[in-house]
């Protein structure tokens, strides 16, 4: 994800300016979000931590298929939202290179400039009404 850094520091600065600094922690990890950053300044320990029902998490990552990538284990995405989490992955490689295994219960989309807050609508619709939303993307 490194060649997106500066896209990841301006989705969090927008967020930040949208629903308040106080609500939004930014981590980096490679490989599990659980597992914890990858930053090795941070403290040891310091992963996403307890999650609670209700918790949004927006993930901006390539869930392990980009180059230097380590894979996201399998069922991570959906243990987090087993727990109650709304979970937004924004992917910034296109569908047709996901892998098929890739499906999960989060909302999955293909992160790219045409994308527009109506794709998420559309998509939390149909993780509603038909559950696993990996390779959704209405804006290509």
């Amino acid at each position: 994800m490194d060649p997106f850094a500066a896209d990841q520091l301006a989705f969090a600065a927008a967020l930040r300016r949208a629903v308040g600094h106080e609500r939004i922690r930014v981590l980096r990890f490679a490989g599990s979000i659980v597992w914890g950053p990858r930053d090795p300044r941070a403290a040891e320990g310091a992963g996403l931590g307890e999650v609670q029902a209700g918790d949004a998490i927006v993930i901006l990552g390539d869930l392990g298929i980009g180059p230097r990538s380590l894979p996201l284990p399998a069922g991570e995405l959906d243990a987090l939202t087993a727990k109650g989490c709304r979970v937004l992955v924004l992917n910034p490689y296109p569908p047709d290179r996901w892998p098929a295994a890739m499906g999960s219960s989060a909302v999955i989309l293909h992160w790219h400039e045409a994308l527009r807050s109506a794709d998420l609508r559309k998509a939390r619709t149909r993780a509603a009404t038909s559950g696993p939303q990996a390779g959704a993307s209405d804006a290509a």
